[in-house]
């Protein structure tokens, strides 16, 4: 992180400061009045960045979170997590939390970092959330929480629990979530007998019972995006040869099924036998290949999304058909936990290439800061379409949906900011003021790219508290 600091008022701490060469830029210490600039790297000090959203899941209008409330972290690995800033004062502020771990956490896949958020939030449902980090990479996690007096639309779901013996089924055992209301859609999950469960290092799990909590959301509704860490957009997904797809990959959704099993108190990531699972569909369904309507003897392309990086993954595809009610379903197997969706690749719209730099004005302090922290481009045009990018020492770089209206939130020191509305386009832009948050846009040509491709370039500056 960068920090420039004006010491014109504190002429012997710039003295003491000329001294430390080697710690700061020695050619700047001309003399005291000359102010310093400190350039101090703080990346070695935060691993695993991590975006944690908390989203009400009602979908009902007038039903919303407070704008801040705090949360706890426990398990075993909770001394490790820190917030953005190295504090351990958890405070989630419109809905967000920036956090990551500390410098002496050595995520791996043999020897995971394991911790929990848990919130209580008066007027909905306590809510706790097993994150398990096994890379030194960015994570985005979003949660769903639950009002109590305004039951989620579209979802149906399920929490039941299921008796082990050695940790193994004795009987085939079929679990359907209930439905909340005439919106949402019934899936089942079938377990056959002789099923054993495996944590994420593949051991076996000693334990007499399993908890399976199912969540199910049919057709295309803001349940999708909810129950999906990455929303419907992404641009690390791996495709069907197993590799990694270049650039942007847009998703239209057919459903979605959440899966959460812990066998005592153990999370289950695999087991020895496929479950199956099958999905009803909504009549009214489209193929968003073809544009026709879905019906028996079609496929659609199914996709796994791993929940601690948000990364999707191709997985074949589930075969529709119908139930013995004669309603369509997708049925297919899944073989390990996560996010499985029904997801149809659709063209991607016209991007942007987006880069800038932010810097923060300390109000309390005289300081620039150039930070590493979280910035929301929440596209207002197509909500799905929203994506999170992470500023490393004030910079950031992605893609923007051109003619799309787009707000930026960024939250850092436990605070949220945003700035005003403004459209992408390939024309500079007038400036964009907003809450304490404000910016230039410029399109000019990236000199860094090979082609010196035109880019919309953002300058923003943020005003407030750095403690």
């Amino acid at each position: 992180m960068n920090r420039i600091t004006n010491l014109i008022n504190n002429p012997f701490k710039a003295l003491m400061i000329c001294m430390l060469a080697g710690v700061v830029l020695f050619s700047t210490c001309k003399k005291p009045t000359d102010g310093v600039s400190l350039i101090i790297n703080l990346k070695s000090l935060v691993k695993a960045p991590t975006l944690v959203a908390f989203i009400n899941a009602s979908g009902k209008a007038g039903s919303s979170l407070p704008s801040s409330f705090a949360v706890t972290i426990g398990g075993p690995d909770a001394e490790l997590v820190q917030t953005d800033i190295g504090k351990h004062n958890f405070v989630v502020s419109n809905g967000l939390l920036a956090i990551s771990l500390s410098k002496d956490a050595a995520p791996s896949v043999s020897k995971p970092v394991t911790f929990s958020i848990n919130a209580n939030i008066p007027g909905y449902a306590p809510v706790s959330r097993t994150i398990t980090i096994s890379y030194d990479s960015l994570y985005v996690q979003t949660i769903p929480v639950f009002d109590i007096n305004n039951p989620v639309q579209g979802l149906s779901s399920l929490s039941a629990t299921t008796n082990l013996s050695s940790n193994i089924t004795n009987i085939s055992t079929l679990l359907s979530t209930i439905l909340s209301d005439a919106s949402s859609k019934p899936a089942s999950i079938t377990i056959d007998a002789g099923t054993q469960f495996f944590d994420i290092s593949a051991n076996s799990i000693n334990a007499s019972s399993l908890q399976t909590n199912l969540a199910y959301a049919g057709l295309l509704n803001n349940i999708s995006a909810i129950l999906s860490s990455a929303g419907l957009q992404t641009n690390n997904a791996i495709g069907t040869n197993g590799t990694l797809i270049n650039g942007m990959v847009n998703f239209k959704s057919a459903a979605l099924l959440n899966i959460n099993m812990t066998a005592g108190n153990t999370t289950v990531k695999s087991f020895s036998k496929p479950l199956t699972a099958n999905l009803e569909l909504a009549k009214t369904q489209t193929n968003y290949t073809t544009g026709k309507l879905v019906v028996a003897g079609d496929t659609i392309p199914l996709w796994s999304q791993n929940e601690n990086t948000g990364q999707w993954k191709y997985e074949g595809v589930a075969n529709v058909v119908k139930n013995t009610d004669g309603n369509l379903a997708a049925s297919f197997k899944i073989t390990h936990l996560s996010n499985w969706a029904l997801l149809y690749t659709v063209p991607n719209p016209d991007y942007i290439p987006a880069q800038g730099n932010i810097s923060i004005n300390c109000t309390d302090k005289n300081l620039v800061v150039y930070p590493n922290m979280w910035v929301q481009f929440n596209d207002v045009t197509d909500p799905t379409l929203s994506t999170n990018l992470y500023v490393t020492d004030g910079k950031l770089s992605g893609y923007l949906i051109n003619g799309h209206t787009y707000i930026v939130n960024t939250i850092y020191n436990g605070s949220t900011y945003s700035s005003g509305q403004f459209t992408a386009s390939r024309n500079t832009i007038p400036p964009i003021t907003g809450s304490d948050f404000s910016f230039n846009v410029e399109y000019k040509p990236d000199p860094a790219s090979a082609n010196h491709v035109n880019t919309l370039f953002f300058t923003g500056s943020i005003s407030g508290a750095c403690n």
